[in-house]
């Protein structure tokens, strides 16, 4: 067994000596990744909102992509449970939908959004979660972009009036958006949701894994939608990600990223090793609307007299997301919750969810 320092005796500061001793095996990046994932898993925010977000404070982040696999071994009774999937379960209470096939138990032929779903569930133990299935895989977003969007406009809408969802996690995309019947119906679906939620609705969708001669994918790159790029864990931007926006109202924008290398995430399969590392910006949106999960729940807890109400909303989210960043790279920001990571740290926080909810946002 490995021993391990007492709470007491360790450091929480960042200082000291800033190099490698030459017998220290360097570290991987899916062990930097985990690392990673650690401090935010075990920092006073995270346990703060974990034990304080009671039922009727709980954020509901939903996961509309490739279904999800109720036998991975990640997924607990606790998380069935709020899934609605335990046997004898209320189909009223079930929080899961298939649009692809009408299939009452859930499926992930795919595994990509169980992998997306161990991540949420990872940064956000507490929230509530709803999972939408618009697709079987990959090759059917290909194959059917016209049917496939069709079922996003669907789930958006199922995850906002049924199962009241504050945010909305999208990691996939197309290279521009579909038309059905002369309609942009996943752009109508978006601002309907958030009429329905009188703008209190955060999206996140997957900017794009195609390289910097591509541009950013739909709905990432519609201006209601919170666009996610892929770092390496100290916040360098990766060649993965899109061309940096050149529309004349885009251009001097910064744009943000956070984690999307080697990330850990569950294998649904049974004889697989339970976690396996993902790269990409699906793996970096995830991180993203579980990182909105722990604010929003932190908002449910505290903010009794609405004070930080607009940071629900999308524009003041985003200026929320400048104090939460670092800026390593110009016009690139990094994500990360490390600055208010401890409970000395809480002032500041708050500070920063008032300057944000009290920001005059550019339209």
């Amino acid at each position: 067994m490995v021993s391990r320092t007492p709470k007491s005796c360790r450091s929480t500061g960042h200082y000291g000596l800033q190099t490698d001793g030459a017998d220290k095996v360097p570290k991987t990046d899916s062990d930097l990744a985990w690392d990673w994932l650690d401090t935010i898993t075990t920092s006073w925010l995270h346990k703060h909102v974990t034990d304080n977000a009671s039922d009727d404070r709980r954020p509901t982040i939903a996961v509309i992509d490739t279904g999800f696999n109720s036998q991975a071994r990640f997924v607990d009774r606790k998380l069935k449970r709020r899934l609605g999937v335990l046997s004898g379960s209320n189909t009223q209470n079930r929080t899961w939908k298939d649009f692809w096939q009408s299939s009452v138990c859930p499926q992930d032929e795919d595994g990509h959004s169980t992998a997306m779903l161990s991540i949420i569930h990872r940064i956000a133990p507490f929230a509530n979660i709803c999972v939408a299935r618009i697709a079987a895989g990959d090759q059917d977003m290909k194959n059917d972009p016209g049917g496939t969007s069709n079922n996003l406009a669907k789930a958006i809408t199922w995850a906002i009036e049924e199962r009241k969802a504050n945010i909305i996690s999208l990691s996939l995309g197309w290279e521009q958006e579909q038309y059905v019947a002369e309609n942009r119906i996943v752009s109508n679906a978006i601002s309907n949701a958030l009429s329905h939620r009188n703008q209190n609705l955060l999206i996140f969708a997957a900017a794009s894994n195609l390289g910097g001669s591509k541009l950013e994918l739909f709905p990432a790159n519609h201006p209601s939608v919170i666009l996610i790029r892929g770092t390496n864990n100290k916040g360098k931007h990766e060649d993965f990600n899109p061309s940096l926006p050149d529309d004349p109202h885009k251009r001097n924008d910064d744009v943000f990223g956070t984690l999307g290398v080697q990330v850990p995430t569950a294998n649904q399969r049974s004889h697989l090793q339970q976690f396996s590392p993902r790269n990409g910006t699906s793996v970096a949106t995830a991180i993203a609307a579980g990182i909105a999960g722990i604010v929003v729940g932190y908002i449910n807890i505290h903010d009794t007299k609405g004070a930080w109400e607009n940071v629900r909303t999308h524009d003041h989210f985003r200026t929320l997301l400048y104090k939460l960043s670092t800026k390593p790279e110009v016009r690139k920001r990094f994500i990360t919750l490390d600055r208010y990571s401890r409970e000395e740290d809480q002032t500041k926080f708050e500070a920063a969810l008032s300057i944000a909810s009290n920001s005059k946002v550019r339209r």
